[in-house]
């Protein structure tokens, strides 16, 4: 009995201790949002323009997740041609924060990269805190590359998610929101061109029955039009004049 009252106190103190703690993170991260929207981090004008046809992507994740085949594969099936950059950096832990940032100053420097995306799976609210830093949050910022914040599930939001020039809800979505469909462009495409081509028919044939009007209203001031008019009303007079003889004088 005494071991059950004190594992039931126990489990009290646990309860109230991580209720505490995720107060504290949730105070922390409220604080740090204000903060960094005040000074206009979030700013739609920052916000850079991802790349319609992304040639080399960089992505900083961790190289034993499931987020880096999760996006090759999003990118062999829908654009096919681009090429994957992975950075290795650790997604959680005290090592977190700075290997994300030295990813971001890596491509940075390179500037071989198109686009950027910087993501992990999900996880715990405190395996999300690096990128809820402060730090990481400027470096985003300052990067001249743009990056596409991937970070755990759909109902996860950190602060990396405002910063960044676009937000995904999962890393595959960020993939998808990069890489175009190239099926679907070349469709679009050929949708295009019908439709052009059924335009230019339309007109062509528009142009050619105004030409032909235009034509025949210049035809009927040239002289050889007026000549072959006055023959007609002769010959029609002279017609009449026969009928007239014919029945007067037969």
């Amino acid at each position: 009995a005494i071991e059950t009252i004190e594992e039931n106190l126990m489990t009290v103190f646990d309860t109230n201790f991580n209720q505490k703690h995720k107060e504290k993170l949730d105070r922390i991260f409220l604080e740090l949002k204000e903060t960094l929207k005040s000074e206009g981090l979030f700013d739609s004008k920052y916000k850079k323009e991802l790349p319609l046809f992304p040639r080399r992507v960089g992505v900083i994740t961790s190289e034993t997740g499931a987020v880096i085949h999760d996006i090759i594969n999003v990118s062999r099936n829908r654009f096919g041609k681009a090429e994957i950059i992975l950075f290795p950096a650790k997604v959680q832990g005290d090592l977190a924060v700075q290997e994300l940032m030295d990813g971001i100053d890596y491509f940075n420097q390179k500037n071989d990269v198109d686009a950027i995306i910087l993501g992990r799976g999900g996880g715990a609210y405190e395996e999300l805190a690096p990128f809820n830093d402060e730090k990481l949050a400027r470096k985003i910022f300052d990067s001249k590359i743009p990056i596409i914040s991937a970070v755990g599930h759909e109902t996860d939001v950190t602060i990396s998610d405002f910063v960044a020039d676009k937000r995904a809800s999962t890393p595959s979505m960020a993939a998808e929101i990069l890489f175009p469909n190239i099926g679907t462009i070349y469709e679009n495409l050929e949708q295009k061109r019908s439709e052009l081509q059924n335009q230019y028919r339309t007109r062509f044939h528009e142009l050619d029955v105004l030409l032909r009007e235009y034509k025949e209203q210049l035809m009927r001031y040239t002289p050889g039009w007026k000549l072959q008019r006055e023959r007609a009303k002769n010959y029609q007079y002279f017609q009449e004049l026969n009928y007239i003889f014919s029945e007067n004088y037969p």
